[in-house]
């Protein structure tokens, strides 16, 4: 049976396991007209759920995010997305990739590595610092940093954070924070001429530090293709914890 429940009951769920309800959270929170669809069993009980915004306005972070684990309610969700008239881009969890693309047949897919911090990583001075428009604009930034740089601090739940060496902007990592008990980085950037140093897992592990010790369950999300940024995590304290499939929004509507 599917069931539109209100963002405060669907968040409640959505809370009891909080990485995996993380990112549906943000859309839920995040998005005034967001719709939130769930599949309930006979005893009252969350089988699968599915929110989906239009514009959740949280960089890098899917406007419809389905939940679940139940692979016959997750289909059944994922049938009545494909039958909207609007289709933003959908992020679902690889265990029910099957029901997905039963649901979705012949659309390409990608997929990212979704990790989860285990153990602090111990690490050397790290010159971190979250960023704000006015700090930024008193850091050399190399031109490869720019499009990663954005404009920081337009949201409550995202920082920016950078690692700076003599005043120059060498590494930079987005993090997006649930209010509650989670958050994620990722977009983590250093420029070409700069890799190799180990620059980025010394901001990695910096932020993951911080956050960690501010009560928060650290999570960071990667393409599964992008080999060297969750190898860095890894070593920065961070173990797989699930894949994430994405559907783009022009392949559904193709």
């Amino acid at each position: 049976m599917i069931v539109e429940r209100e963002h405060r009951s669907l968040l409640e769920h959505l809370g009891r396991e909080p990485v995996r309800g993380l990112f549906p959270s943000f859309v839920a929170r995040s998005t005034p007209d967001a719709r939130s669809l769930a599949s309930v069993a006979h005893d009252g009980s969350v089988l699968a759920s599915l929110v989906c915004g239009a514009d959740c306005d949280v960089p890098f972070v899917s406007d419809a995010w389905l939940s679940g684990w139940d692979c016959s309610a997750v289909q059944e969700l994922v049938e009545r997305f494909v039958a909207r008239g609007d289709r933003p881009g959908l992020s679902y969890p690889l265990s029910v990739d099957r029901a997905v693309t039963d649901a979705l047949p012949g659309v390409d897919r990608t997929r990212d590595r979704h990790l989860v911090l285990t153990r602090v990583a111990t690490i050397e001075d790290a010159d971190v610092e979250e960023l704000t428009r006015v700090r930024l604009a008193e850091l050399a930034v190399d031109d490869e940093l720019r499009p990663s740089v954005g404009a920081p601090g337009t949201l409550p739940e995202r920082g920016l954070f950078g690692l700076v060496i003599d005043e120059e902007l060498v590494a930079t990592a987005d993090v997006i924070v649930d209010v509650r008990t989670a958050c994620t980085v990722q977009q983590v950037f250093t420029p070409t001429r700069l890799r190799g140093r180990g620059l980025a897992r010394r901001l990695v592990a910096d932020v993951a530090r911080r956050m960690a010790t501010r009560g928060r369950t650290v999570t960071y999300l990667a393409a599964e293709e992008n080999v060297a940024s969750w190898r860095t995590a890894e070593s920065a304290g961070f173990e797989l914890w699930e894949r994430i499939g994405y559907v783009a929004p022009r392949a559904l509507t193709q």
